[in-house]
């Protein structure tokens, strides 16, 4: 039951995190401040403050898409990877295992005479 959810939340994670689809925040609020920065004008004070923040917005955007994939590649995709495979291959090698023990416990070999 906690694998499930497990496999369902690194699914879910992986899935949002592919293409990026979506706009930061951030990058949004800085189209907008360089789109209107320039209907300033470039001679205007309040117009350069606007175009500069918006470039260090749109910068920090793209920091996050890296940082999203970053965590992607390093993270979330080794992880699936160890719940698909190396979990699945632990429990084809612990069944036998269980299974010898339950028989030695609960039956007694002996050695013929």
């Amino acid at each position: 039951m906690l694998a499930n959810r497990a496999k369902l939340a690194v699914g879910s994670k992986i899935q949002s995190a592919k293409g990026h689809g979506y706009n930061q925040p951030e990058g949004a609020l800085g189209e907008a401040m360089i789109k209107y920065g320039r209907k300033f004008g470039e001679d205007s004070n309040f117009g350069q403050s606007l175009i500069e923040m918006g470039e260090a917005l749109r910068q920090m955007s793209e920091v996050k898409f890296a940082l999203e994939d970053s965590v992607k590649q390093n993270f979330l995709e080794p992880l699936t990877h160890l719940q698909s495979k190396d979990i699945r291959d632990v429990m084809v090698i612990q069944w036998p295992l269980s299974m010898c023990h339950f028989l030695k416990s609960h039956f007694v070999f002996s050695a013929p005479s």
